[in-house]
């Protein structure tokens, strides 16, 4: 493998973000409403000072993407109010045609709603992560949430959380290497939490 490298997101790595995204994750609610409405979502996390997207290029193709946010609500509240009227009919009609997107949306909520530990809340989201199927098990995935930590440190949040299939096996090994430690069952999720260590320097 070449040498990867990563990096914030770019005005131009968009297009290869929602194409990486889509192929990827697809299966996910933000998908499932269609490329308008997550490019929407993307710009949004970009033009947000407290969330991060970054990516991972091999030459000029984009592998790897990571995203998360220190205020998962406010960046809901600013992704609804970026969203014109049109749009809303859009994902009103799809919601109608795929009446289990309601469910969806009612669990992506539930999943937003909060992580606590020990009482305290957990300010920090890791909110996407995705690697193409040709750079897997590379070490990209490892580099890219570091990406994500040394954003996360340098704004003095030092412990994060997310949110995976409780049946992606794969996707639990790999955050439990990463020193990611369950906290609870959601719907059909799990959620873990990971404290960020070591000085922001490195």
């Amino acid at each position: 493998m070449s040498l990867i490298n990563v990096k914030p997101i770019q005005p131009a790595d968009l297009n290869q973000v929602l194409s990486l995204h889509l192929k990827t994750l697809g299966y996910t609610f933000n998908s499932r409403l269609g490329e308008a409405h997550l490019r929407t979502l993307y710009l949004t996390v970009m033009n947000d000072p407290g969330s991060f997207v970054g990516v991972a290029f091999d030459g000029v193709t984009l592998v790897g993407l990571v995203s998360g946010t220190m205020d998962a609500k406010r960046l809901e509240a600013s992704l609804y109010a970026a969203l014109p009227p049109a749009r809303w009919v859009t994902i009103g009609l799809r919601v109608f045609f795929h009446p289990m997107l309601l469910l969806e949306c009612r669990k992506a909520r539930r999943l937003n709603a909060g992580v606590y530990l020990n009482g305290r809340p957990i300010k920090g989201m890791l909110t996407t992560v995705a690697v193409a199927e040709s750079h897997r098990k590379k070490g990209v995935g490892r580099m890219l949430v570091g990406e994500l930590e040394r954003f996360f440190r340098g704004r003095g949040c030092l412990i994060f959380s997310l949110d995976t299939l409780s049946n992606n096996r794969e996707a639990i090994e790999f955050y439990r290497n990463l020193g990611f430690k369950f906290v609870e069952n959601r719907f059909d999720s799990s959620v873990f939490v990971k404290e960020i260590t070591g000085s922001t320097n490195e």
